[in-house]
């Protein structure tokens, strides 16, 4: 379902910019990209919708807090 591979997508990178965890620090932005992309590029996730998520700066339409690792 379409659906479910965008939320894997957005899951996968709120898990890993989330500041509010105490157990981890959250990752850069930089390295979320690459993550993700080696994600799809291994088959995990879906690349078009990766590629997508990467190309059009999605991420950047996402909470100041978030944007600022």
């Amino acid at each position: 379902l379409l659906q479910s591979r965008m939320m894997a997508i957005a899951d996968i990178f709120d898990a890993l910019t989330a500041s509010d965890r105490p157990y981890k620090k959250a990752v850069p932005i930089e390295k979320v990209l690459s993550i993700l992309k080696e994600e799809a590029a291994n088959g995990v996730l879906d690349k078009d919708l990766v590629d997508l998520f990467v190309d059009c700066e999605i991420y950047k339409k996402l909470p100041k807090e978030i944007m600022e690792h």
